[in-house]
């Protein structure tokens, strides 16, 4: 049995919670080692079993040392899948967040400002020559613009239908104009403490917080 273990894990630089990695440590904000007097970002701290004596240092003291690379140890490699996995919770909260609050923001400009009045445009010819004698009806609303082909002979027009995509096309619009681009590649889950369940994209999430903000 060796003489030392492994009792902790911590990576002190911070993470970029959009990007999910690790940022650079600034200078003096990391812990000198209690081996070599090194700052070191990445620290394992290492309990002599007989002693009880604890001692934080880099890995290649670790190796130097206690005589084991902490990161082929079977304790210290739980340790750092637990670290790796409770960051993991924590960018995703934090992107959760974000979206959280963008949709909120969204939702509170649609309110101030309201949505523009559907307005029937007409109908008119068809404008394929293969469908002679058939009108198109227009509904438009702000910059949004929605269309149905005559139904065949005997049935109504869907007008209703028509409008509901019309004011999802009009909400889809405003959603995406406040999106950030690089939203549509970064993945959230709605559970907060649950950073592999249910994963979609950022913008999804906000569009589909909006959404129901707006029922």
């Amino acid at each position: 049995m060796s003489k030392y273990r492994v009792i902790d894990y911590y990576d002190l630089r911070p993470v970029d919670w959009l990007s999910g990695k690790r940022m650079p440590l600034e200078p003096g904000s990391g812990h000198v080692c209690d081996r070599c007097g090194a700052e070191h970002a990445v620290v394992y701290v290492v309990e002599d079993v007989e002693s009880g004596k604890t001692y934080r240092v880099g890995s290649g003291c670790a190796k130097q040392s206690f005589g084991f690379d902490p990161e082929k140890n079977d304790e210290s490699k739980k340790l750092i899948k637990s670290a790796k996995e409770e960051a993991a919770t924590h960018v995703n909260e934090l992107r959760l967040a974000a979206v959280q609050e963008l949709a909120r923001a969204i939702f509170k400009g649609i309110q101030r400002t309201g949505r523009p009045p559907v307005v029937f445009q007409g109908d008119a010819p068809f404008k394929y020559a293969h469908f002679p004698g058939q009108l198109v009806r227009t509904f438009t609303m702000g910059d949004a613009e929605a269309t149905e082909l005559q139904p065949s002979a005997g049935g109504g027009w869907h007008d209703s239908q028509t409008v509901e995509l019309l004011i999802h096309r009009w909400i889809s619009t405003r959603i995406e104009e406040s999106i950030p681009k690089e939203w549509q590649s970064i993945n959230v889950s709605p559970y907060s403490d649950r950073p592999r369940k249910n994963v979609t994209n950022m913008a999804n999430e906000c569009s589909r917080l909006v959404r129901n903000l707006l029922r």
